[in-house]
């Protein structure tokens, strides 16, 4: 709300003007804040067991590797791994086990992307034949 005070400013007097002064609460401090976007890297492990070609068992799963953040107007790289392994279980069968992740960076990180993205390639698909082969687990092959 306006007050009745007349105030004259600099500017305002040297053009013989006045402004009404106005009571007001103080302006709040204002943050600069950056806007963020965030990115999800994620991928999948599929695991196929056959025998004489036959698909006799099959899992797909969808993984979250890691979340990152990137300011407004800074468009992000993406580092994609794959791996699979065949692995022959004899008696006509087989295991196929495969992993893909891609991982989002900052295009000076591709590097320690690509490192962090094969890391959990190699250690999914260790886990995934360990599960299906028995390694680890006191469980024989046979």
């Amino acid at each position: 709300m306006a007050t009745g005070r007349i105030v004259r400013t600099g500017v305002a007097a040297r053009r013989g003007a006045s402004v009404r002064a106005t009571q007001q609460a103080p302006a709040p401090a204002r943050s600069r804040t950056v806007a963020v976007r965030e990115e999800r890297g994620g991928g999948s492990i599929r695991t196929a067991a056959s025998r004489k070609g036959h698909v006799y068992d099959e899992t797909d799963q969808e993984l979250e590797v890691l979340r990152t953040e990137f300011p407004e107007g800074v468009e992000p790289a993406h580092v994609t791994v794959n791996a699979g392994l065949t692995v022959n279980l004899g008696n006509f069968e087989s295991l196929r086990l495969d992993c893909s992740v891609r991982v989002p960076c900052l295009p000076t990180e591709i590097d320690a992307a690509y490192d962090i993205a094969a890391e959990f390639v190699s250690t999914k698909i260790n886990e995934e034949q360990a599960r299906w082969l028995g390694e680890g687990n006191g469980r024989s092959r046979g």
